[in-house]
């Protein structure tokens, strides 16, 4: 039934759902974007997971055109309120699925990849936000706006890092068995679980890091190298106290270590989509100054 749903709508839509995807708030297809596109992608998120990232997706989404008004001062109170209850109410869902995934056997470190990821999207539309307060001469009203839909934003990631806080704990460690409340951990055997998190987790940061190292800034660079060097440390340190049979200070050391890790990951997927927002807008504005460089062509042609 749902692959027969989707196809009636594409035929019904046609190319209207594309040109839809470039619309924002006030657009005319705009409602074709956000109640027919939107909710047919949904529909292939199957897993878990795949739904807490579209989630993500959709905040982004939101928040882009938000960015989008102010620049072209365009931002009103309703307008302004309409998408920060859809951003509230995703992030919601968001967090309500994070949390499951967590107690999922094999799941506590991608739950807490899915929430930094959210952080990281989140930080970097407020400093775009942010940033068009002094580039652009915004009227007093879109000026109004925007600071309100900042300090929204500044909010939900207060409380999103406090969630990766809980999240962050639970990495390395097997989920309990409710069933058996009387259930104990075994430090000598949760040391070693939290070792090789901490370890595969630093791993794939300083990956991701060479990877993404060009795109950064010296000051940026530094401030990664020296938290995944602190990481690194911390593992190192960890491993020192089990020989000494120390495991309460060593699981300590590597939560430590994870801890560190992902405040990298947090700093280098923030400047990493900020740019991105850049670059996609300088894009936009560069493909429009081309095309009316063109139309005023043809017009002095004619």
């Amino acid at each position: 039934m749902i692959p027969f749903i989707i196809a009636l709508v594409i035929a019904i839509t046609g190319g209207t759902a594309t040109i839809a995807e470039r619309s924002i708030p006030g657009d005319f297809l705009y409602g074709v974007k956000v109640h027919i596109n939107e909710p047919v992608a949904g529909v292939f998120a199957l897993t878990k997971e795949e739904k807490t990232e579209w989630q993500e997706r959709i905040v982004e989404r939101r928040l882009d055109e938000a960015q989008k008004l102010i620049s072209n001062n365009n931002l009103d109170e309703v307008t302004r309120l309409d998408l920060q209850n859809q951003i509230s109410s995703q992030i919601t869902e968001f967090n309500t699925n994070v949390n499951e995934l967590s107690l999922q056997k094999n799941q506590s470190a991608n739950s807490s990849d899915l929430n930094i990821r959210l952080q990281a999207s989140l930080n970097a539309y407020k400093s775009v936000l942010e940033n068009l307060s002094t580039e652009v001469v915004l009227n007093e009203n879109t000026k109004i706006e925007n600071q309100k839909l900042i300090s929204n934003i500044d909010e939900a990631t207060k409380k999103i890092n406090t969630d990766n806080k809980k999240l962050e704990t639970n990495v390395g460690v097997i989920p309990l068995d409710t069933s058996t409340p009387s259930q104990t951990i075994d430090n000598s055997v949760l040391v070693l679980d939290k070792q090789k998190a901490a370890e595969n987790l630093l791993n794939s940061a300083k990956l991701s890091y060479q990877k993404e190292k060009i795109n950064l800034s010296t000051n940026i660079q530094n401030q990664i190298s020296s938290k995944l060097s602190s990481a690194e440390t911390s593992i190192e340190e960890g491993k020192t106290l089990i020989i000494s049979t120390d495991y309460t200070n060593s699981i300590e050391k590597f939560q430590t270590s994870i801890n560190t890790t992902n405040s990298a990951k947090l700093l280098m997927l923030s400047n990493t989509i900020k740019r991105g927002i850049e670059d996609d807008n300088n894009f936009e504005k560069h493909g429009n100054d081309i095309e009316n460089e063109d139309f005023n062509r043809s017009e002095n042609d004619d």
